[in-house]
């Protein structure tokens, strides 16, 4: 028997805890962005996705706990997955407010504008588009463009990109005396204060 962490099975058997959990009255808590892939491909990226979006679907949960990066059923992580998920979740949080259905008297005379542009996702987008909708900074929107080169295209190397920025930005945090004499005897001797 094995259990299931990270699968999609893993919703559907919280899902089972989450009724009897109501039946009682008591609190139940769901956890998402999980993968029992121990590579960052297609099977970790759909089950993220279905561990984020199930539970708003087929419960009445309100918050799902996201744990990014965790891979092959919480035996190891990723900071490429990492990136992904959040780009995942800032997704889902798109896909959960919904579509506004009023329609706006200057759509017309936007479509018309975009059409001269040929787009509405460059340049001066409506501020109508950018509302309703999610543009992804990291996943490529460039269809069949002529401009295909790998910088703007190849989802791998734009996170591996993002993560070394990140990275190079990252400042580390200024401690206390107090919080280094905690840390000091966890720390490898190279580490130390």
């Amino acid at each position: 028997m094995q259990p299931a962490y990270g699968t999609t099975e893993t919703v559907y058997i919280a899902t089972i805890f989450y009724e009897f959990c109501k039946e009682l009255k008591i609190g139940c808590t769901m956890v998402g962005s999980l993968a029992d892939s121990a590579k960052v491909d297609y099977q970790a990226g759909v089950e993220s996705l279905l561990t984020t979006m199930l539970p708003y679907y087929i419960t009445d949960i309100d918050t799902v706990w996201c744990y990014p990066g965790h891979m092959s059923a919480w035996y190891c992580g990723s900071f490429e997955k990492l990136i992904l998920d959040e780009e995942m979740m800032r997704n889902v949080n798109r896909s959960l407010q919904g579509v506004n259905l009023t329609v706006d008297s200057k759509y017309m005379q936007n479509l018309q504008t975009a059409q001269a542009k040929n787009t509405f996702l460059s340049g001066r987008t409506p501020k109508n588009y950018r509302d309703e909708h999610y543009l992804s900074e990291i996943f490529s929107k460039y269809g069949v463009s002529d401009d295909m080169s790998p910088e703007k295209t190849d989802v791998n190397l734009i996170v591996k990109n993002e993560l070394a920025n990140r990275i190079e930005r990252y400042q580390l945090p200024d401690l206390t005396n107090a919080q280094k004499k905690i840390l000091q005897p966890y720390l490898p001797s190279k580490c130390k204060y």
